[in-house]
């Protein structure tokens, strides 16, 4: 579904630009999704909420990337 959504707002341009940008996009809803949502029904501390959403950060940041250079590699 996410490579979906990358061909569907993909400009064109740099694969690791675009799948960055595309991977922030990802990563702000998990944010506000998994990570908020966790903090507040779990009651998780906020040491382990703030490392969760480091990881999930850069866990969609590195997808977002491998994304942008799949397609990019396919477009051509």
């Amino acid at each position: 579904a996410l490579a979906v959504l990358y061909a569907l707002l993909y400009h064109g341009g740099s694969g690791l630009i675009e799948g960055g940008r595309f991977g922030a996009l990802i990563s702000v809803y998990a944010l506000g999704s998994f990570v908020l949502h966790n903090h507040v029904n779990l009651r998780i501390g906020s040491r382990l909420t703030l490392f969760q959403a480091i990881a999930y950060t850069v866990e969609w940041l590195a997808v977002g990337i491998v994304i942008g250079l799949v397609y990019r590699a396919t477009v051509r």
